[in-house]
């Protein structure tokens, strides 16, 4: 999508049902309510994490209360909580210590 914004040649043989158009001309026209509705029974008010085997389980506890477990595989979690690690890791040294006479 940003190379198709830098260079609008790329895309403007693709059919006009290809999904790169689609996504741009087919929005959702939405009122505040319903935003509003969608954000209160999408939001995750918990997670919890269960390791059963080789997997992990995900089970997300959603605003309207239902819930749902997605599991991953031992090798796919642990790349994600690499990758988290990495991300919390270089967010602390880019904030660095508060200092100054702000």
């Amino acid at each position: 999508m940003l190379r198709a914004k830098a260079d609008p040649s790329l895309v403007e043989n693709l059919p006009a049902r290809h999904p790169y158009h689609t996504l741009l001309t087919e929005v959702p026209k939405l009122t505040e309510d319903e935003v509003g509705r969608a954000r209160r029974v999408t939001v995750i008010e918990r997670a919890t994490y269960t390791v059963t085997g080789t997997a992990l389980e995900l089970r997300a506890v959603f605003g309207d209360g239902r819930t749902e477990s997605i599991f991953l595989h031992e090798y796919t979690a642990l790349s994600l909580f690499g990758y988290l690690q990495e991300y919390l890791e270089a967010a602390d040294i880019l904030t660095g210590p508060a200092a100054g006479s702000a």
